[in-house]
């Protein structure tokens, strides 16, 4: 990209999307939720599959299964539904269909599944469930420990430098105003910058970098007045397509001029009017 329109990102159009678009955003947010929860999901489903072979293998009585099906199925259908209203949003769309709008329906889904699953196990071998439970709530701490590190005060820190640091510290290098792209990755990007930087350096908080998406309007007003000349606005790389296929839709800001490339982020400066 050497020049490219980009738009002033506004409020978030919380509405429903036109219907012909459901099938594409639906799919979409399905598609991220997948990817990211997706062996969770499966776990899950491989415990209930489990369930129901042994229940059938020790011939389990009927009046269980219905029970498992009346216990589970709510919550099931309320996680689908979940997630097919929150596919057909059009701020959904309009932040990259971002996993973490499915992820009320991933936690309503595996309930069911673990549900149904310990309801047919408790129905034909009661001590086997009985110990389970107790085997897992023991062995839970110790799993997520191993799994995420153990509690401490430099855990978070650690964690989001690891996740954001590398693009953060190229938006701090390159002298970025702006960084521009989906909330889920332009807020985190923005916060650990301002970590990095002074606490003491109050300068550093008005100079940003300040984030550009559909939930800046709390802030833009900060440097909205700036001379033009003066903004250097990061895209995210990994946001490019969103940004390209998003932002024609919203008015005009100006025109981008590519100056750098960062292996993170792209840098532009904006150009003056009439360039």
């Amino acid at each position: 990209m050497g020049r490219v329109a980009v738009n002033e990102l506004g409020p978030a159009r919380y509405a429903l999307l036109p219907v012909d678009e459901w099938p594409t955003g639906i799919g979409r947010l399905a598609a991220n939720t997948v990817a990211a929860a997706g062996a969770t999901l499966a776990i899950m489903a491989g415990a209930a599959a489990l369930s129901i072979a042994t229940w059938w293998a020790r011939g389990g009585p009927r009046v269980v299964a219905l029970r498992a099906i009346r216990l589970a199925a709510p919550l099931a259908l309320m996680g689908v539904a979940h997630l097919v209203f929150m596919g057909a949003l059009a701020h959904v769309v309009a932040a990259g269909s971002n996993s973490r709008y499915g992820f009320t329906a991933v936690a309503a889904i595996g309930t069911a599944l673990a549900l149904g699953a310990m309801v047919l196990i408790h129905g034909v071998a009661p001590g086997f469930a009985n110990g389970l439970c107790r085997t897992l709530l023991v062995a839970l701490v110790p799993v997520v420990a191993a799994v995420h590190g153990a509690p401490g005060t430099s855990t978070p820190r650690e964690q989001l430098d690891a996740a954001w640091g590398a693009p953060a510290r190229q938006l701090l290098d390159t002298g970025c105003t702006h960084v521009l792209g989906t909330g889920a990755h332009v807020w985190p990007t923005v916060f650990v910058a301002l970590l990095l930087e002074s606490h003491d350096d109050r300068a550093a908080a008005t100079r940003g970098p300040w984030g550009l998406e559909f939930r800046d309007g709390p802030t833009s007003h900060l440097w909205r007045g700036w001379p033009r000349e003066s903004f250097r606005i990061a895209f995210l790389r990994e946001d490019a397509r969103w940004v390209l296929d998003t932002l024609p839709r919203e008015r005009s800001l100006g025109v981008l001029e590519l100056v750098e490339t960062k292996p993170h982020i792209e840098v532009y400066r904006l150009l003056p009017a009439g360039e």
